[in-house]
C-alpha cells in the first residue's frame, strides 16, 4: 500500500500541477484577451455610435428629399401654367406680327398716295397760278385787286 500512496501522492500533485499551470496560463492569456475584448467593446461602440450618426444623416437625408419632391412637383406645375401661357403669348405674338405686316403693307400705300396726292396738289397749284396768269394777262386785272 505505501507504492500506492505514493502513486496517488504523484497523481495528486501532477492533478496539482495541471490545475495550476491552467490557472497561471489562464491569468496570463486572459491579459491579451482582456485587451482584445476592450478593443472590440471600444470598435463596438465607435461603430454604434457611427451607426447613430448615420441613421440621423439618413433621417435628415429622406426629409430634404420629400421637401425636395414637394418643391419639384410645385415647380413642374407652375411650369406647366407657364408654358400654356407662353403658348398664348405667341400666338397673340403671332397675330400682332400679322397685323404689323399688315398695317406697314398699308401705311407704304398711304405714304405713296400721299405723296402721289401732294405731287397732284403742287402740279394743280402751278396750274392755278399758270391759269391766274393767264387771266391776269387778258383781262389786265391783277388778282390781287377785287375793284
Amino acid at each position: 500500500m505505501p507504492n500506492n500512496k505514493i502513486g496517488i501522492i504523484r497523481i495528486v500533485a501532477v492533478v496539482v500541477v495541471v490545475i495550476a499551470a491552467w490557472w497561471i496560463g489562464g491569468q496570463v492569456t486572459s491579459s491579451p484577451v482582456k485587451k482584445d475584448r476592450d478593443a472590440i467593446q471600444s470598435q463596438l461602440s465607435a461603430l454604434e455610435t457611427k451607426h447613430n450618426q448615420l441613421t440621423s444623416d439618413y433621417e435628415d437625408l429622406k426629409s430634404e428629399n420629400e421637401k425636395l419632391k414637394s418643391e419639384c412637383t410645385t415647380l413642374t406645375t407652375e411650369s406647366t401654367k407657364l408654358t400654356a401661357e407662353c403658348d398664348v403669348l405667341k400666338t397673340q405674338n403671332s397675330e400682332l406680327n400679322k397685323n404689323l405686316e399688315t398695317l406697314r403693307t398699308e401705311h407704304a400705300k398711304l405714304s405713296a398716295d400721299y405723296k402721289n396726292t401732294k405731287e397732284d396738289y403742287e402740279d394743280l397749284k402751278d396750274a392755278v397760278k399758270k391759269l391766274m396768269d393767264v387771266v391776269e394777262e387778258e383781262t389786265g386785272v391783277s388778282g390781287n385787286n377785287t375793284g
